[in-house]
């Protein structure tokens, strides 16, 4: 009897706190400063419960961009409850789409989340165009260390390499006339945007399998021998 009124009175102090940080959140939450907003999300969070993380999770698709970070930072460090935190967090990567540095903050706090529900949106990732985006979702499906990552990040990581090493077809065309001919000829550029693209992602690659697999491997060769090994028994 005694510890089940301990218990009850626990819960009613959790309970308290959690109201008092809502109102609290209610009050700071007004001020006309971005700044100023993002840390009243930034401190809601420490109370960890569903009800501060419904209260936070509407700002991660709306507000500016400062406080969208705010509330993505936050949604990141709710791990108790991510089953509930991803699918705002997800929600949060439409709605970003053309907000590159909310949208990285969005995928940064998935792999802190380190909820697997997350990781088939999280390899759509990894074509994007923007180098900063892609090594993102890198990064957070290493963090959330899935063994069921490693055959996408080893394909992922082929086309990078291949990638890296095309030189487009670059080289010199001649003119109408021929080399010696009255047109001169041309430089078709190299593809240097994409191969630029490639050596910046495939870092991210890496150290998303080294993360997974705890190896210290570089190269697309050396892990698909890797997991030729080790595919029958790794995670079991």
């Amino acid at each position: 009897m005694l510890q089940f009124l301990l218990l009850a009175a626990l819960a009613g102090q959790d309970d308290k706190a959690v109201e008092d940080a809502l109102e609290k959140f209610k009050t700071d939450f007004k001020a006309s400063s971005d700044a100023d907003r993002a840390r009243a999300l930034t401190t809601l969070s420490g109370t960890a419960h569903l009800k501060t993380l419904n209260r936070i999770a509407p700002f991660v698709a709306a507000d500016t961009s400062v406080v969208r970070i705010a509330a993505a930072k936050a949604l990141g460090g709710f791990t108790e409850f991510r089953k509930q935190a991803a699918p705002a967090l997800l929600r949060g990567l439409g709605a970003n789409a053309k907000e590159p540095a909310v949208l990285i903050a969005v995928l940064e706090a998935l792999g802190k989340l380190g909820d697997g529900s997350a990781l088939p949106s999280l390899y759509k990732y990894f074509d994007e165009k923007d180098g900063k985006i892609a090594a993102a979702a890198f990064l957070a499906v290493g963090e959330i260390g899935s063994t069921s990552s490693v055959e996408p990040l080893i394909e992922a990581l082929k086309k990078l390499e291949r990638a890296a090493k095309d030189n487009g077809g670059g080289g010199n065309i001649a003119g109408a006339g021929g080399a010696g001919g009255a047109a001169a000829g041309y430089n078709v550029p190299d593809d240097d945007t994409a191969r630029r693209r490639a050596k910046e992602v495939q870092p991210a690659a890496v150290k998303a399998l080294q993360a997974i697999a705890k190896e210290k491997y570089i190269t697309v060769e050396e892990w698909q021998k890797w997991w030729a090994r080790t595919r029958a028994t790794l995670g079991k």
